[in-house]
């Protein structure tokens, strides 16, 4: 766990700051866009009798580099203090913008306001966006505001102390897996899948007659995640989609992925089991993981929205996930980031700014090359490197075959392993050599229990001196024992001559046991008519090494032999090593053989991710990078060497007194908290001359002013003449700046150090080299390869064999080594897999030939030199240094730098170096060439460049030809012309005209783009629209055609057309939300017979339809949202917004009226036939009411009939009328109902 410095209390007041030692309660709780807060209890102990005081409303809490305002909720009657802490940020909630603003505003802008006149200070790390616009911005506490503004350009903040940073997504993504049951345990756990659905049917066209008929087109999709689901919910089914447009499975399968919706939403709370983080992978608020859910059996992407942690307990760290997809969508492209914060600056100039900056392209230009370049080579690196990998794993990577049988086929020299089983396992491992299987690890236990076997006779020996002599007709034997057998300590001394017909045998030995400490020696002497052979054993054990050497020389007529080998085993608290070496040299008349093998067999850790941060590790470089000591330095011993690198020696002689001589490593940088560990190998000649028999090696640390730390002390002891390797591991402290290795010689006494390392981390790795020390980069590769493909590797096996051989047929100087990797299992057994890299170098010398071979694997370089001729076969040939030849002939040359000068005038030249061909030359300067006076034109890097230069030495005109296209450039002017593309420039105002043959912009159609800064005015022109765009006004107008529609923008209005509304022309606001209004004298509808058929009378009850109408009155939703709003802002004491405050409107409802008033699908009513209907209407009004009245009438005519006549009939008199009955009736100008005048007019 890493390690997290006590928080600590500020008094206000003083400024007096007291660490909290001692507390019961220590909570973090981070979330999303808010401050963090700490709850946390203190008690009134000895150990904060400074700082309980402190612990008041009001105060400081420091954590982390935090500001936190502390509160103090109660006080028990424990003495326990109950706080609560909220980082300083909160502040902003306390905070008022008293100033109001309306209009469109951009994220700066509108932080600009919040935080104008505020103490607080913003950084703003977004992406531009559009403007939105804001009504009554203010008036509110800062915070409010700072959330108003999260939520509407839809970003997010971290709160640093007294400083708010904005950006599209805080965080970072991960590769981290959480596993339910295995690293997390749910607390709460929330999914839900209820509008979930996996599968959908899509109904398409139906051909009609005319097309020739046929069935529905119809398309079944099924989510590729609906049988990871649970039985129960997997066979969920969209409702089916009706779409008579889609004809083809392309369009169908598009549709329905957009329709599907198979990612449930999992919200979880989970505590962490891992109890290895560290400040590197613990999660952190924002960051992305993923999650892999047991119940649907398989992995979300989920993003932390809260954290709680508990620095001081043992009490696991609580993390919320959430896979909300407003939570997981990726807002930031990092390349459209850059281009639109370079446009941004741009845009920004000023006159003067822009007149500097003619040059601004190529700046940018340059930039560009400069980031391409470099992700080009770190890409050919990183291929390199897999490449690498790869190829090492072919020629070294291997299988451990395991039989009790020695296997026989498809068997390579010094690659494959056998692990024998013959005797029961764990078994010995074996490598093939081409024609016998040779041990790997060297079998020490043997030798243990035969010595372990002698001591126990020994034991049960008496104590005494013997003398015994035996006589027979072929043997004399005569053996001389002393034991002495007291208080466990045992010795054993004995002389044996034995004599025989065929020679002597003489041997002497002695066995010595005592303080867990057995030595024995043997010396046999062999004497016969052959030769005579002699052999001098010496076997040595103790707790932590064993140690057997065995010297034998044999010498007869044929030559002399000699043998010197060793097994040795060093056991620490650290590390288990063994190893074993054997010479060999053997002459005979006509041939000498000297041979040299060791092996080494240790524990592995690769070093991938672990840098040696320590210069100079090989002593290469003498003492450079270390600091020595005045009175006894310590120097590079070349002649002492481990695994074929230096080593430094130590010396002091002549103190009478521990005095601590040493000498300390380069320092490494490094914060407080953060482990270290080093390691070295260590050998000494003598180890009782040193101090108690002890070494010393630490982590010394310094502060930043350079003062040094009380170092922690390592004392060891190793064996004589033994490599034993020591590592040692420290925390930084408090404080700390830089850490450096130091060893130490404690009072008198030599040792010598090698392959010393400083890591990173709390385990150290195999030695790997500082790559600042490795001069050759693909060196640097090819071990980081290395370490790659040993990753998974535990235990590494090296065999060293170097050899001499002269003989009649020449001289064989061979060097040989060989690297075994595998993996012990826990419970001994080895991995089957494991990796073998054999690395040989050879110089066979004859009379006619030399030959150097050098063979890596199956990877072999040769030089081959005779009397005619020198051959270098390799993969690769560096020559260093000038070489001259009087001809070469090639296929490739690399590295060659050629020029060729004009032999009238040095300044005109043609070079070829570097991967590039340059030419320079001198011409008149004159109005055709931009006054040009210098002219240089070079091929680099498969480009053509042309460039002209003035007196003066500034550019007057370039031209650049490359793959992707043509570059022109006249000082003022510039164009590029691409295999896609087309850019016209003019440098003094930067407006532009750019062709493309498909933009990215645009949707990967072809563009034409006008644009004019100076005037804010851009155009651009697509294959599917037209854009005109006004920065100045803040408008865009536009005309773009879709896939089912298109529209047209006319400032703050839009014309469209599509599918939704068949094909009718809608008017619509300026961004397409909402319907709008039409201003204008008159409206026209075709309605000319000859564009007509079937003409005839209306069919339908007009008069009942327009009964039917039911007209309502009704509001906008737009408007009643907009009066919501309007409420939320209201100023505080203004009266309240009511509906009176927006438009009421009157008519009927498509939804519920006949459909002689609506369109055919019911969406929008027909104006022109609702008119005509209307008029159908009043028509047949009329004219039953005209029918209606005509009845009447002849009633009443019929009643002043049927009166006149029985006047008559009575003898009454009538009245005589001026008018006759009719024109009496109706008048002159009126007529019946029938619209036919009764009365007939005087012409």
């Amino acid at each position: 766990m890493k390690r997290v410095e006590r928080p600590k209390i500020e008094q206000l007041g003083t400024g007096e700051q007291y660490h909290l030692v001692d507390m019961k309660l220590f909570e973090v709780m981070e979330g999303k866009n808010e401050p963090s807060s700490i709850r946390f209890e203190v008690p009134d102990t000895d150990m904060n009798k400074r700082v309980y005081p402190y612990v008041e409303d009001r105060n400081i809490l420091i954590f982390e580099g935090q500001y936190y305002i502390l509160l103090v909720n109660k006080l028990n009657e424990l003495g326990f203090k109950d706080c609560d802490a909220i980082q300083i940020g909160a502040e902003l909630s306390r905070q008022t913008q008293e100033q109001k603003v309306t209009g469109d505003f951009s994220i700066e802008e509108g932080l600009d306001h919040i935080f104008q006149g505020s103490n607080f200070k913003y950084v703003n790390y977004c992406s531009p966006k559009k403007q939105l616009h804001f009504e009554n911005f203010g008036g509110v506490n800062r915070m409010s505001m700072i959330q108003n503004l999260l939520k509407r350009f839809d970003i997010e903040c971290i709160f640093d102390n007294m400083t708010v940073i904005f950006a599209d997504r805080i965080g970072k993504t991960t590769d981290k897996l959480y596993k339910f049951g295995y690293n997390v345990n749910a607390i709460e756990k929330t999914t839900d899948d209820s509008e979930c659905s996996f599968s959908v049917l899509l109904l398409g066209h139906t051909p009609s007659e005319e097309d020739g008929g046929g069935p529905q087109f119809k398309y079944y999709y099924e989510s590729p995640l609906k049988y990871k689901m649970p039985e129960l919910i997997r066979c969920r089914q969209a409702e089916n989609i009706e779409d008579d447009k889609i004809k083809d499975k392309e369009t169908a399968l598009r549709r329905c992925k957009e329709f599907v919706n198979d990612i449930p939403i999992v919200s979880i709370t989970v505590d962490h089991k891992e109890a290895n983080f560290d400040d590197t992978n613990e999660p952190k608020v924002g960051d992305k993981a993923i999650l892999q859910h047991h119940k649907y059996n398989m992995d979300f992407d989920v993003r932390v929205v809260k954290r709680r942690r508990y620095p001081f307990e043992q009490t696991p760290n609580v993390y919320e996930f959430s896979n909300k997809r407003d939570e997981l969508v990726d807002r930031t492209e990092e390349q459209k980031k850059w281009t639109s914060d370079i446009l941004s600056v741009v845009k920004d100039l000023d006159k003067k700014l822009l007149d500097e900056s003619n040059n601004y392209t190529d700046r940018i230009n340059a930039i560009t090359d400069k980031k391409a370049e470099e992700a080009k080579q770190e890409s050919e690196a990183a291929k390199k490197l897999a490449e690498l990998v790869k190829e090492n794993q072919k020629n070294f990577q291997t299988t451990i075959i395991e039989s009790d049988i020695e296997p026989t086929t498809n068997l390579e020299p010094g690659k494959s392993l056998w692990l024998d089983t013959s005797k029961g396992k764990p078994g010995v491992l074996k490598k093939w050599s081409g024609t016998t299987w040779d041990v790997i690890v060297p079998d020490v236990e043997e030798a243990k229990a035969e010595l372990n076997e002698k001591v126990e006779a020994v034991q049960k020996e008496a104590n005494g001196k013997y003398n015994e002599v035996k006589e027979t007709v072929d043997l004399v034997n005569r053996t001389m024992t002393d034991v002495q057998n007291e208080q466990g300590n045992v010795s054993k001394r004995m002389t044996t001559v034995e004599q025989t017909t065929e020679g002597f045998n003489r041997s002497i030995e002695s066995l010595n046991k005592s303080n867990e400490t057995i030595t024995n020696k043997i010396n046999t002497v062999e004497e016969t008519a052959d030769g005579i052979k002699e052999n001098i054993t010496k076997v040595e054990s103790d707790q932590e090494t064993f140690n057997q050497r065995i010297t034998t020389v044999e010498k007869s007529a044929e030559g002399i032999s000699q043998n010197v080998s060793e097994i040795k085993e060093v056991q620490t608290s650290q590390r288990k090593a063994i190893e074993q070496a054997n010479s060999t040299i053997e002459q005979h008349s006509n041939a000498l053989n000297l041979a040299v093998k060791i092996k080494d067999v240790e524990n592995y850790v690769s070093g991938v991710g672990n840098a040696n941060l320590i210069r100079n590790s090989r002593f290469t470089q003498g003492t450079k990078y270390w600091g020595i000591a005045a009175k006894f330095p310590a120097v590079v011993d070349q002649d002492t060497t481990y695994l074929g690198d230096f080593s430094m020696k130590l010396t002091v002689f002549g103190q009478t007194s521990p005095v601590y001589n040493s000498f300390t490593s380069n320092r490494i940088p490094i914060q407080a908290g953060e482990e270290v560990v080093v390691s070295a190998y260590f050998m000494t000649k003598n180890i009782d001359e040193h101090y108690n028999k002890k070494l010393r090696m630490v982590a010394v640390f310094w502060k930043s002013d350079g003062t040094q730390f009380s170092a922690g002390t390592h004392d060891f002891t190793i064996s004589n003449d033994t490599w034993t390797r020591q590592e040692f591991t420290k925390v930084a402290p408090p404080e700390a700046a830089s850490v450096g290795l130091r060893a130490y010689v404690l009072q008198n006494g030599t040792f010598w150090l090698a392959h010393p390392m400083l890591q990173k981390g709390n385990k150290a790795s195999a030695y790997v080299e500082n790559p600042n020390d490795i001069v050759d980069k693909d060196q640097i590769l090819e071990d980081l390869a290395h370490k790659v493909a040993t990753e998974d590797y535990n235990k590494k096996m090296t065999e060293i064999d170097r050899q001499i051989v002269a003989n009649t047929e020449g001289i064989r100087i061979s060097a040989k080594s060989t690297e075994v990797y595998t993996k012990v299992e826990a419970d001994g057994k080895y991995a089957t897999g494991a990796y073998v890299k054999t690395v040989e170098g050879r110089i066979d010398v004859t009379e006619k030939a030399i030959t150097n071979t050098v063979r890596k694997g199956s990877v072999i370089s040769e030089i081959n030199q005779t009397a005619e001729a020198i051959k270098i076969e390799a993969k690769r040939i560096n020559l260093v240094g000038a070489v001259t030849a009087e001809s070469i002939a090639g296929k490739f040359l690399e590295g060659i730098t050629i020029r060729a000068k004009d032999p009238n005038d040095n300044n005109n030249f043609t070079e070829m170096s570097n991967g590039r061909i340059f030419t320079q030359g001198f011409q008149t300067p004159a109005e055709w060439n931009q006054w040009s006076k210098k002219v240089i034109t070079g091929l680099e890097k498969g480009s053509f460049y042309s460039r002209g230069y003035k007196e003066d030495g500034t550019q007057a005109n370039s031209v650049n030809i490359a793959a992707w296209g043509l570059n022109l450039n006249n000082g003022n002017d510039g164009a590029t012309y691409g295999a896609g593309s087309l850019i016209i420039r003019d440098n003094g105002q930067n407006k532009t005209v750019e062709a493309r043959s498909y933009d990215a912009t645009m949707g990967w159609r072809p563009s034409f783009k006008i644009d004019n800064p100076q005037g804010d005015e851009l155009a651009r022109i697509s294959s599917n629209g037209i854009y005109f765009h006004n920065y100045n006004g803040r408008y865009e107008n536009e005309w773009v055609t879709e896939s089912n529609g298109s529209h047209l923008t006319l400032y703050r209005s839009m014309l469209a057309c599509d599918d939704h509304w068949n094909g009718y022309l809608q008017v619509k606001s300026g961004n397409g939300s909402s319907h709008n209004g039409i201003v204008a004298t008159e409206f026209k509808t075709t309605s000319q017979l000859k564009l007509k058929t079937n003409v005839k009378d209306i069919q339908i009850d007009a008069l009942q339809d327009v009964l039917d109408l039911k007209i309502k009155e009704y509001y906008f939703k737009s408007d009643v949202s907009k009066l919501y709003e309007m409420r939320e802002q209201k100023e505080e004491g203004q009266a309240p917004y009511t509906l009176n405050d927006i438009n009421k409107y009157y008519g009927f409802m498509v939804d519920d009226c006949p459909i002689s008033f609506t369109d055919v699908n019911r969406q929008g009513v027909n104006l022109y036939a609702s008119l005509s209907v209307t008029i159908k209407g009043f028509q047949q009004y009329v004219g039953r009411t005209d029918e209606r009245l005509n009845q009447i009438e002849k009633v009443i005519i019929d009643e002043n009939n049927s009166k006149r006549r029985t006047l008559r009939k009575s003898g009454g008199r009538t009245t005589k009328r001026s008018q006759p009955r009719e024109k009496h009736l109706f008048g002159s100008r009126n007529r019946t109902r029938s619209r036919k005048s009764k009365v007939t007019r005087r012409k």
